[in-house]
């Protein structure tokens, strides 16, 4: 009897899915890792609190991500995007607002011992003159004011030049003022707006950072993603990988061009990276159906004659023969559908290594063969040539 039949191994769906989400969870751990490395950096060097409020939303995203690698990659890759579009200049900035505040603390510093020197020589004259309790009182209202008014070190910074002009301007006019309540209320309203001007403009040096900092992000990630498919050297999948990689070319190009933005352009990358690893892992599967097949038919006492071959359509094709002429030949499709043909065999014998060799695939090795369909059988015909071309035999998917 010889035989021809398509089928689907539905239990490979699972099989690739788990490969799938086993791709994405190496790519998003590393990435993880790196952000969780430069979080800890800060950390050590003490550069947290200039930038605390990002460094904790980016804590919370980062375990929220590490916890879902597991159960959900899919979830933790979309908070690393979201990190990585954030993280990559914190450092920086971390490090620039702390040497910029220490050395304008620093110089504070020299001003208040100066301004001290000048205090302690203003009291001498003020214990000479007698200076009124009033006025004395208004100086350290202002001082006060001065030292409490900005809680962010950034906000303080950005307008400390102004803040001295403040200062100095209406501790000049304190001496000699007819109406100190008055002069102090007109401080405390040039104090408020200058608060509120601070707040603007570190709002705005913030935000200037953060999208300095997301553009380098998108060029590290392209570069991942066309390193990890550079890598791949498989002929079965050379033409769609290149395709991948021609789009990531686009991606950058247009970047770079300002052609799209960083939240298109890093959503875009996602797509072609699971593109890329959807086509990898398929042909990994494919193989390692391969090598099942090859080693199910081995100890039914099948020979391989010659390698495995690629077919102009994409199917992998596979011959087997025993010294007594029975042959089976196997073609593979990258999406799934399995065919073979099992010939030369003496009325009915076929059936028994065929039904051994799908036993064989469910139990040992997890291939579950399903949707079976019966191209063609002829019992009668023994021990001649029988293999249907490969257009002949329709297929199946996983």
């Amino acid at each position: 009897m010889s035989g021809g039949y398509s089928v689907n191994y539905e239990a490979i769906r699972a099989r690739r899915e788990n490969a799938r989400k086993q791709k994405v969870r190496e790519i998003t751990s590393s990435f993880l890792e790196r952000y969780a490395s430069t979080l800890s950096d800060m950390r050590d060097q003490n550069l947290v609190k200039y930038v605390e409020s990002e460094y904790n939303n980016l804590a919370d995203m980062l375990s929220e991500a590490f916890d879902a690698l597991d159960e959900n990659p899919d979830h933790a890759r979309e908070l690393s995007l979201a990190i990585g579009q954030s993280i990559h200049g914190l450092p920086r900035l971390a490090r620039e607002l702390c040497r910029g505040i220490m050395a304008a603390e620093e110089a504070e510093r020299r001003e208040e011992e100066r301004l001290e020197q000048e205090r302690r020589t203003r009291e001498a004259i003020e214990k000479q003159a007698a200076m009124r309790a009033e006025e004395k009182a208004a100086l350290e209202h202002i001082a006060q004011k001065v030292q409490t008014a900005f809680a962010d070190p950034v906000e303080k910074d950005i307008v400390r030049n102004e803040l001295k002009t403040l200062r100095s301007g209406f501790e000049g006019k304190v001496a000699g003022s007819g109406n100190i309540r008055e002069l102090l209320a007109s401080f405390d309203t040039e104090l408020a707006a200058l608060r509120q001007t601070a707040r603007e403009r570190a709002a705005a040096w913030r935000e200037k950072k953060r999208s300095e900092g997301s553009g380098d992000e998108v060029e590290e990630r392209i570069a991942v993603v066309d390193e990890m498919i550079q890598k791949q050297s498989k002929p079965a999948i050379s033409s769609e990988l290149a395709a991948c990689s021609a789009v990531l070319n686009k991606l950058r190009e247009d970047f770079r061009s300002g052609a799209v933005t960083d939240d298109s352009v890093a959503q875009k990358i996602a797509e072609v990276e699971e593109a890329a690893t959807n086509v990898i892992t398929t042909e990994e599967i494919r193989r390692e159906v391969l090598k099942d097949i090859l080693k199910t038919t081995q100890n039914l006492g099948f020979i391989m004659c010659g390698k495995p071959s690629l077919l102009p359509d994409g199917n992998v094709k596979l011959n087997m023969r025993r010294p007594g002429g029975e042959n089976c030949t196997f073609f593979i499709d990258i999406k799934g559908g399995l065919k073979y043909d099992f010939d030369g065999y003496a009325g009915n014998a076929c059936r028994k290594d065929i039904d051994s060799m799908k036993k064989t695939l469910d139990e040992v090795y997890g291939i579950h063969l399903s949707d079976e369909r019966v191209i063609w059988e002829n019992p009668d015909k023994i021990g001649k040539s029988t293999i249907s071309r490969p257009d002949e035999l329709s297929g199946g998917k996983f």
